[in-house]
C-alpha cells in the first residue's frame, strides 16, 4: 500500500510563522533578488571559479543579504501600503 501525503501535512507546515513569513515577504523578495545574486555570484565565481563550494558560498551570502533587505522592503513599502488600505475599508 502507498503512503500519500496528506494535504493536513503541507497546511500544518505552511502554518508555521517561518513559512507565513516568508510567504508575506515574497514580492518584496522577488524585487530585491536579481541585481544582489548577480553580483556576488559572479565575484564569487571570479575569484573561486564555477565549483560546488563557490555556488553554496553564493547561496549562502545572498540570503544573508536577500531575506533582510526583503524584510525591510515589507516593513517600509508593503505593510504601510496594507495598513492605509485596509484602514480605508474599514472607514
Amino acid at each position: 500500500m502507498e503512503r500519500h501525503l496528506q494535504p493536513v501535512y503541507f497546511a500544518r507546515a505552511l502554518s508555521h510563522s517561518v513559512p507565513q513569513a516568508i510567504g508575506r515577504w515574497s514580492y518584496s523578495l522577488y524585487l530585491w533578488h536579481w541585481w544582489p545574486c548577480y553580483f556576488i555570484a559572479t565575484s564569487i565565481a571570479g575569484r573561486l571559479g564555477h565549483t560546488l563550494l563557490a555556488q553554496y558560498l553564493s547561496l549562502s551570502v545572498v540570503l544573508l543579504f536577500l531575506i533582510p533587505a526583503g524584510w525591510l522592503s515589507y516593513q517600509w513599502l508593503e505593510a504601510p501600503y496594507f495598513r492605509q488600505s485596509r484602514a480605508k475599508e474599514s472607514s
